[in-house]
């Protein structure tokens, strides 16, 4: 009788387990959105580095800054799975 009630709960929970991943994607889906974020973000940099008339020492610092760190968030997520 035990287990005739805690069958249908496990398979409940199964199943909102299952529902509850599709709504969300997967980990590493959500990592490689990320990882094009991230790429399209520093070209965004690289591009203003490279066209803007902002060329202060201040605005300077703050893209090489942000570039650095998203340089290595990239790093991060791609060695998570182990892509060149």
């Amino acid at each position: 009788m035990f287990t005739i009630i805690t069958l249908p709960i496990a398979l409940i929970l199964k199943v909102i387990g299952s529902l509850i991943s599709m709504f969300f994607g997967s980990q590493e889906a959500r990592d490689t959105d990320r990882i094009d974020a991230i790429t399209a973000e520093i070209d965004q940099i690289q591009n203003q580095e490279t066209f803007s008339k902002d060329r202060s020492e201040r605005s300077q610092k703050i893209r090489k800054a942000r570039k650095q760190r998203l340089f290595t968030e990239r790093k991060l997520l791609l060695a998570k799975y182990d892509i060149k």
